[in-house]
């Protein structure tokens, strides 16, 4: 592990808990095709199950050398700012090469999923009440994040939007994300970097 990863690693345990990349391993049954969830231009996602029969999401990021700042915002956004309508990150992983983040399961999944579905599709369509339920929880979080975090998603679409069981949305995808006030994401980087 390098220097700077070792410093990002410590900073990041402040926020979030750290996982190792072998019990990720077995949690994704060695992050097999089986479990993809989703493919985006960086990362690949997994459903893992953990011991007490719970199930996360765990986003393996690839390419990581190239996208530290994304990886950065990825982990600090979420796992600093918490809100009922922010993808709760529960762990992370550097190891070596390794880059990968820990979400809780969503088990009605992106928002995009519901909105494209095919007539033969067995999921059931998304009534007006559901729809106005799952809008205004996008706004009460984008509202906290301008107003309480001064953060701007810049990239938000129903791809980055995920529905837990009661078809509550979470937002996610912070990668391109920036700050209102620049000397916050400034500080991040001089921890990190010094």
């Amino acid at each position: 592990m390098t220097y700077i990863s070792s410093k990002l690693s410590r900073l990041l345990e402040r926020l979030i808990p750290r996982m190792s990349f072998k019990e990720l391993c077995k949690a994704t049954d060695y992050f097999s095709t089986d479990n993809v969830l989703g493919i985006g231009t960086t990362w690949i996602m997994y459903k893992a199950k953990v011991p007490n029969n719970c199930f996360l999401a765990v986003k393996r990021l690839y390419g990581a050398d190239e996208y530290k700042r994304e990886f950065l915002l990825e982990t600090m956004i979420p796992g600093r700012h918490r809100h009922r309508n922010i993808a709760p990150l529960v762990g992370f992983c550097i190891e070596k090469r390794e880059r990968i983040l820990v979400y809780k399961y969503m088990s009605n999944g992106r928002l995009s999923d519901w909105f494209h579905s095919d007539e033969g599709d067995q999921k059931i369509k998304l009534e007006w009440p559901e729809r106005i339920h799952i809008a205004l929880g996008i706004a009460r979080g984008l509202s906290w994040l301008h107003k309480r975090c001064k953060i701007f998603h810049l990239n938000l679409d129903s791809e980055c939007v995920l529905l837990d069981r009661y078809f509550e949305p979470k937002i996610s995808n912070f990668e391109k994300a920036k700050f209102l006030n620049h000397t916050v994401e400034d500080h991040v980087r001089m921890n990190v970097m010094n």
